[in-house]
């Protein structure tokens, strides 16, 4: 190389854009909350009788077994969840059973026996196609170890760090309890099922004898394992820890109550948002809730004036300089509000908010891409909660897991910027709460991951389109939970039932 000449071209490798959810980077707080608030359940492990499925199945794989490696305890696991796929794949819409795509597909080919090796381990030996599922530790590993240890019912194998093991501490609800528990409901199916495991081949009659023991979302009631599994979701957060909190117990005694006076799965966040307003606020479970729904609205209406930014951006395919795309989007979202507010203060924008003089347009869920009424609802949510900030001064210390950036920051911002001209501020916000801090995020998770996520180019003051978004609420974890307790049989698609007024009521005695 001489100065200033490059004698061998440089190659550049292309990196495949992805979708990504957090392009903001301002889903964090609210995904830290509910991680908070739910404990041991995440948004992927759908079904709760997996919980002592595994403890079952983990529990079997040690019986007679002096010495083992990773991989035989792998393929156990693999060669279990693709047979448990199996059973459900006589009927189409099994929601929440890992594998059951693939498994409905190779059932649909016909025949009257099926191997699993073919549909754990592929031609080449491994997991990454044309399997059941790609991850080589199973649904196990990828979905449900991590929330199984948070509750103490798996472990850590002392000898083998990198396997689990069933829990067996007195005290608690343990790994081996609920193991008994699901051997006596599955009975004589339960060797059944080890047995073809264990040969590596099941036949179609076999899997219709299995499917009333091995149903993930009906419990059969020859022992106590749903009742133990209530127990167990009961006990304080992490049971083996130090730590005294029980959120998750709060959360579902909220949730129940919520189901008593016929609320719904998808309004439970707004009515703990309401709870806290109308006088529960020296509750922690509420407030937990409470600042997850603001920071997840925030997140999402900050997202929906992203999406209408690039949607901007994407009518044009050439450089653009980047304060005039600021300044488009400011003007676009002022007339769509009314011209003459260009020249308030954006404390009088705020005034005219409260007022209604500035009416909010309807919005339509996840197909939002209307910056304005994203921005009249951001300001909204502010002037609702200004003056809530002094009921609860130790906000953020409640949960300290969530005290990076919130919705709280955002008021503080606009209390310090109310005698700002709105354009101006609007400009501002635009450029750098949006643009800036979409390149830095982006940026940051490609220098740490690799992944390219980014929606635009930026460079010297100018910007490109690249790709488009779509703005999504966070995904909390209260589906989980109405999946698992509609499990439970607390609540279904009328509200709640007998059984669930039942646990109500004792949660609410224990609670007096």
């Amino acid at each position: 190389m001489k100065t200033n000449t490059h004698i061998v071209p440089f190659f550049n490798k292309t990196a495949d854009l992805k979708v990504g959810l957090n392009q903001l980077g301002l889903r964090n707080a609210s995904e830290a909350l509910f991680t908070s608030l739910l404990p041991g359940l995440n948004n992927v492990s759908n079904r709760i009788r997996y919980y002592s499925f595994y403890c079952w199945l983990i529990g079997e794989f040690y019986k007679n077994r002096k010495s083992f490696t990773d991989k035989e305890f792998y393929k156990y696991i693999r060669y279990s969840e693709y047979l448990l796929a199996f059973i459900h794949s006589r009927v189409q819409g099994v929601d929440g059973i890992p594998g059951i795509t693939y498994a409905l597909r190779t059932r649909s080919q016909g025949g009257s026996n099926f191997d699993l090796q073919s549909g754990t381990y592929n031609s080449q030996g491994n997991t990454a196609k044309e399997t059941y599922w790609a991850n080589a530790g199973g649904v196990l590993r990828q979905y449900y170890s991590s929330s199984l240890k948070d509750v103490a019912i798996l472990k850590e194998n002392n000898e083998k760090n990198s396997i689990l093991n069933i829990s067996k501490e007195d005290g608690l609800v343990s790994g081996s309890m609920l193991a008994d528990e699901f051997a006596k409901n599955v009975g004589e199916d339960g060797p059944k099922f080890l047995k073809i495991v264990q040969r590596g081949n099941v036949s179609a009659e076999e899997l219709n004898s299995l499917e009333s023991s091995f149903n993930m979302r009906k419990f059969p009631q020859k022992s106590n394992e749903k009742e133990l599994i209530i127990e167990l979701l009961l006990q304080k957060d992490y049971p083996a820890s130090e730590s005294k909190f029980s959120y998750r117990k709060a959360t579902i005694y909220r949730y129940l109550k919520h189901f008593s006076q016929n609320g719904t799965k998808e309004s439970f966040t707004k009515y703990m948002y309401d709870e806290f307003l109308n006088g529960h606020s020296d509750d922690d479970c509420v407030l937990g809730w409470y600042r997850y729904y603001l920071n997840d609205n925030w997140q999402y209406q900050t997202s929906v004036i992203f999406v209408a930014l690039l949607n901007q951006l994407s009518n044009k395919a050439d450089w653009q300089e980047v304060s005039r795309v600021a300044e488009e989007l400011a003007l676009s979202i002022i007339n769509d509000i009314g011209a003459k507010y260009k020249e308030g203060t954006l404390k009088e924008i705020c005034a005219c908010i409260e007022k209604n003089d500035i009416a909010s347009k309807p919005q339509r869920g996840n197909l939002d891409t209307e910056a304005a009424p994203a921005l009249v609802n951001l300001l909204m949510m502010y002037n609702t909660n200004k003056d809530v900030r002094s009921k609860r001064p130790d906000y953020r210390e409640a949960f300290p897991s969530a005290v990076n950036s919130d919705f709280y920051s955002f008021m503080d911002e606009i209390d310090k910027s109310l005698e700002t001209n709105f354009y101006e501020w609007l400009k501002d916000y635009i450029l750098k709460k949006i643009i800036f801090c979409h390149y830095q995020v982006a940026l940051r998770k490609y220098l740490q991951t690799g992944i390219a996520s980014q929606k635009f180019i930026y460079e010297n003051g100018m910007i490109r389109f690249l790709n488009g978004s779509e703005a999504t609420h966070t995904g909390p974890r209260t589906d989980t939970l109405y999946d698992f307790v509609s499990d439970l049989e607390l609540v279904d698609n009328k509200g709640i039932t007998d059984k669930g007024i039942l646990l109500l009521n004792k949660l609410e005695e224990a609670e007096a």
